[in-house]
């Protein structure tokens, strides 16, 4: 499985986990009305540029609160939000080495 199946799998169970808890729904419909989707055509994302920018406003839109923190959801969200995913926030070793002076 590549990288980057991994991480649709993961936005797809987020997606899921959250309409099962019912974590913080209301945040999420809102975030879906603002992208112009429903919870079905959520899943069907594909670019990860757009995940993470999902991801983003769903994380800002969650309360301040460390209540959320003990649900494992918000893990996952904050994992999809970071983008550490995206191809273009890799260093290769050239880069690195070429950094240190």
């Amino acid at each position: 499985m590549s990288d980057e199946d991994k991480v649709l799998d993961k936005h797809i169970a987020t997606i899921r986990t959250i309409k099962e808890t019912q974590y913080y729904t209301e945040m999420f419909e809102s975030v879906l009305v603002d992208w112009h989707h429903d919870w079905d055509s959520v899943e069907q994302m594909t670019i990860l540029e757009d995940i993470c920018s999902f991801w983003n406003d769903f994380w800002r839109a969650l309360p301040d609160l460390g209540a959320i923190h003990r649900n494992k959801v918000f893990y996952s969200v904050c994992d999809l939000a970071e983008g550490d995913y995206l191809p273009y926030l890799d260093l290769d070793e050239t880069d690195s080495d070429n950094s240190a002076g």
